[in-house]
């Protein structure tokens, strides 16, 4: 029964794992994300229906059984909650601007989450990049009056490692701006709200680069 279980789950929940969420910058507007979980939904949905029907004259299966019925409701949620709340419930964090220098810092911000930072004079340029890290990583912004209406200004994916955006601060008055990574099964997740992203100066050029998640 055991093995059976874990079975039914690595196929199920490995469709999850497959590339379904590319690394190209996105927003909204495109509903490329959307697209993707309601697609994805549908799939598992599929095999989910099928194996129940295949296992459902098998009593030691029961357990199989169950997790199909469980990952087929799964995917319903999934696809319904991103769909309202696009941003999620980040958790509010200040970036440490003051305390970025020329001297490599390690911001730590959470168990999980280490960031490199670095800055320098400059025209403020923003380095965001991963290192020995290849899930996706991004800077998304969302609409302070529709947080359903989001954009992507910086993302990163396997080898595509390191971007360059220039920094805004003007933008926190009318958005949101949230630290995200990709978690488990791949789901873009918003992690971290940046409460002080108006205090980056644009005479500094920093570099953000995510080493441990």
């Amino acid at each position: 029964m055991r093995s059976l279980s874990i079975f039914f789950m690595t196929i199920f929940f490995g469709v999850l794992s497959t590339p379904a969420f590319a690394n190209n910058c996105t927003n909204s507007g495109e509903n490329e994300n959307a697209e993707m979980v309601e697609a994805w939904a549908k799939v598992v949905g599929k095999t989910a229906g099928a194996a129940a029907k295949l296992v459902e004259e098998m009593p030691m299966t029961e357990a199989a059984l169950e997790v199909t019925e469980i990952t087929a409701e799964v995917t319903e949620l999934v696809a319904e909650s991103f769909a309202n709340h696009a941003m999620g419930s980040p958790k509010p964090t200040e970036i440490p601007w003051q305390d970025i220098s020329s001297s490599p810092k390690f911001w730590a911000v959470s168990d999980e989450d280490t960031i490199y930072m670095t800055k320098k004079r400059g025209t403020g340029q923003l380095i965001f990049q991963q290192t020995n890290l290849t899930w996706w990583k991004g800077i998304v912004t969302f609409n302070k009056t529709n947080t359903n209406s989001w954009m992507e200004i910086a993302c990163l994916q396997d080898d595509n490692n390191s971007m360059t955006l220039t920094i805004n601060p003007s933008i926190a008055h009318d958005q949101w701006i949230s630290l995200s990574k990709a978690k488990t099964a791949g789901v873009h997740t918003n992690m971290y709200l940046i409460t002080n992203w108006a205090e980056a100066s644009p005479a500094y050029d920093y570099v953000f680069n995510w080493v441990k998640d």
